[in-house]
């Protein structure tokens, strides 16, 4: 059985709602597939590691996406942290989504060495400014050897 771990990265209400104090221009178009990736993953009881980005103005209460997961399978970690956590290894695919591409490539880059496969939802990214956005997707193989993936086929894929 393959082990597959979801990392949801700055998903929280700050960046992602039309009011937030960090809004993400169009962050809302996404919002439906952050949220339907999280649905799947609870339903599959796979395990999802949600990094924030911590600043004054952040709770860890303020994700837009619970927090809490039936059966513990969701992990809280400040991005400045991850490289210190120990749950990394032993995936054999890990799925990258969320808000900011500057946050985005930080938490790849601490995969990129890893046997895990690498992917990033392209349809569940958002970040500040367009072109940035489109660069990171255009630059993820050769940058970090990642592959694509769409929510829907990241749905299918997972149920197989």
């Amino acid at each position: 059985m393959n082990k597959y771990l979801l990392v949801d990265v700055a998903t929280q209400k700050k960046y992602v709602e039309s009011f937030g104090s960090e809004a993400v221009p169009f962050a809302p178009m996404v919002r439906e597939n952050l949220m339907h990736i999280t649905s799947v993953a609870r339903q599959l009881g796979l395990p999802i590691l949600s990094v924030i980005v911590a600043g004054e103005d952040n709770d860890m209460d303020e994700k837009v996406i619970d927090s809490l997961m039936e059966g513990g399978k969701q992990t809280l970690i400040e991005i400045s942290d991850l490289s210190e956590w120990d749950g990394l290894n032993g995936f054999d695919a890990v799925f990258v989504y969320g808000i900011g591409v500057k946050h985005l490539e930080k938490v790849m880059g601490e995969f990129e060495d890893l046997d895990s496969k690498l992917w990033v939802v392209e349809d569940a990214i958002k970040d500040w400014d367009e072109d940035l956005e489109n660069v990171f997707l255009d630059d993820v193989k050769e940058k970090f050897g990642a592959r694509k993936i769409t929510t829907r086929n990241l749905d299918k894929y997972l149920r197989m």
